[in-house]
């Protein structure tokens, strides 16, 4: 009796609400203790991703950039390669509309650490081989007429520095009509031999991306490039799942050597004359995929917004296989 006598007098002398606020005390330490060892984690989450990021440690996929000929894919390809810190590797022979991929190459680039550029044609050998070594790759394409003119333009350059031989693009035109300095007779050849050799390529791929099959293709166009490239990069990153703190952003010079001529997206209604332009509209149209994506202005707006009309396959694939483009050109 006297016990419960003296638990009762405790009671009545504040010992409850002692009790509550010894409590809310040891509550309010809990928490300063959990925010700071959220602190302690989220630094030291910091401090390893700079390590990677300064080591070169982070595990980067195997990235490959699939590009059309003069579609600013030595800015692209360098921008990643210094961005991320990491090697090239040419896993091809790098000739176009014709080129090989080299399996060896493929399974010494597959562990990763290492970004090649290519103008791979989706031919089954191909698609074969990246379906085994390469499941992912970025399409990067640019308007049919004006990676044309910045063709044209290309093989002048390499005839005045005497580097014929070197140009990977088939066919060659002519010498007399290499040394005659017509560009319109230029672009004319470049019309009949070069640009069904474009759409033939072009239109491989994206009935390719079509069919949802592997391997997953993310595409990305000349104009966002031009327009904002750290934005296409990011995209390219997310495709690869890099983390963007994986990237550091370097300056990479927008000119010839990096395949940006003049970086104009329409140079060509300007440099094709009215004859030239009606030939190449008939001759996109023959390619329906490529002629929706590249279309003239007086076609419907509803027509450019998506390129693939074949229903969707059930895959595991991701929803980068088919971006919307944002731009025709």
């Amino acid at each position: 009796m006297q016990k419960i006598f003296k638990n009762l007098l405790w009671l009545l002398n504040g010992g409850i609400g002692q009790t509550i606020q010894h409590r809310n005390e040891l509550k309010e330490r809990l928490a300063v203790t959990q925010a700071d060892l959220e602190k302690s984690r989220q630094r030291e989450l910091t401090l390893t991703q700079e390590l990677q990021r300064c080591t070169n440690s982070y595990p980067v996929p195997f990235i490959l950039l699939n590009t059309l000929p003069k579609s600013g894919s030595i800015f692209l390809t360098e921008s990643l390669r210094q961005g991320l810190n990491i090697a090239f590797k040419q896993v091809s022979l790098g000739y176009f509309p014709v080129d090989v991929a080299d399996y060896r190459k493929l399974i010494e680039a597959s562990p990763g650490q290492v970004i090649s550029q290519s103008h791979l044609d989706a031919n089954p050998t191909n698609l074969q081989l990246l379906r085994a070594y390469c499941p992912r790759m970025v399409l990067h394409l640019r308007d049919p007429r004006q990676a044309l003119l910045s063709w044209v333009h290309h093989v002048k350059k390499y005839v005045e520095q005497g580097q014929l031989t070197q140009a990977s693009v088939t066919p060659i035109p002519p010498t007399t009509l290499l040394f005659a300095d017509n560009l319109s007779a230029a672009i004319d050849w470049h019309i009949a031999h070069h640009l069904p050799n474009i759409l033939q390529w072009t239109e491989q791929w994206l009935l390719h991306v079509e069919t949802k099959e592997s391997p997953a293709v993310f595409v990305t166009y000349y104009h966002d490039l031009r327009e904002n490239s750290q934005n296409v990069i990011a995209r390219i990153l997310d495709f690869y799942g890099i983390p963007a703190w994986a990237y550091t952003a370097k300056d990479i010079p927008k000119n010839e050597f990096t395949h940006f001529r003049k970086g104009q997206l329409d140079e060509w209604r300007s440099a094709f004359n009215p004859a030239q332009q009606k030939i190449c509209a008939e001759m996109m149209e023959g390619y329906p995929r490529v002629w929706r994506l590249y279309a003239d202005d007086q076609l419907p707006a509803a027509n450019l917004q998506r390129v693939f009309t074949k229903p969707a396959i059930q895959t595991a694939v991701s929803e980068y296989d088919i971006p919307a483009p944002r731009s025709r050109y």
